[in-house]
């Protein structure tokens, strides 16, 4: 099994989107996600640590402090994959249906991870708005 905990777990295990190298794995603590793939997890590890550093000044907090919340983390996780979605596929894209195939696309077409505009991703990034949920 490769790495553990997928950089992009919490966007899986919300369903806003899949992979197809994503394992479900039932801990005492909860649900995790792991990765099938140790090349895949370091390029999506790299896609995340790039998008959280892009993001910083946008979502007003300071890397290696507490200032990244559990819903900072989420916007760059899920508007970040709709944005690069958008990026490489075009308008029109609400899903990412598998992000190994997205990262590998995009990686084709920037020619690699760090040569994607993640400044690009800032308006997905900020505008990801959390699902309220319903009072009954």
């Amino acid at each position: 099994m490769a790495r553990d905990h997928c950089p992009f777990r919490k966007t899986i295990l919300g369903g806003v989107c899949a992979c197809s190298l994503a394992v479900k794995a039932h801990l005492p603590t909860g649900c995790s996600v792991t990765c099938r793939d140790d090349n895949a997890w370091d390029r999506c590890d790299d896609l995340l640590s790039d998008m959280i550093t892009a993001a910083q000044f946008t979502l007003q907090f300071v890397k290696n402090t507490d200032s990244m919340t559990h819903g900072k983390l989420l916007k760059i996780q899920h508007g970040g994959l709709l944005g690069l979605a958008r990026l490489v596929k075009g308008e029109g894209v609400t899903a990412v249906d598998d992000i190994h195939a997205l990262v590998t696309s995009a990686e084709q077409q920037y020619s690699s991870i760090q040569k994607i505009p993640h400044k690009d991703l800032l308006n997905d990034i900020a505008g990801w708005q959390l699902k309220r949920r319903h009072s009954k």
